[in-house]
């Protein structure tokens, strides 16, 4: 499972936007059983402690695409 956070638009039923595009990469970057998340979902995240629901903290990887998280966009 791949978790990212950011703005997504409804249209006639559907999601779209970047941030899904985001979450299926991170996705595809895990293994099964995975819940990975994106930088932007960590961050949200990282004043909670995972690890005690037996979670664990793999680090940093690159998903192989130059996706920008949400507020970081070209100078």
């Amino acid at each position: 499972m791949g978790l990212a956070t950011g703005e997504a638009e409804l249209r006639d039923g559907d999601y779209f936007g970047t941030v899904l595009n985001r979450a299926a990469r991170v996705m595809a970057a895990g293994h099964g059983g995975q819940v990975l998340l994106d930088d932007a979902t960590a961050h949200l995240l990282s004043r909670v402690d995972l690890i005690a629901f037996g979670l664990r903290r793999y680090g940093y990887r690159q998903t192989g695409r130059d996706v920008p998280s949400p507020g970081r966009g070209p100078a």
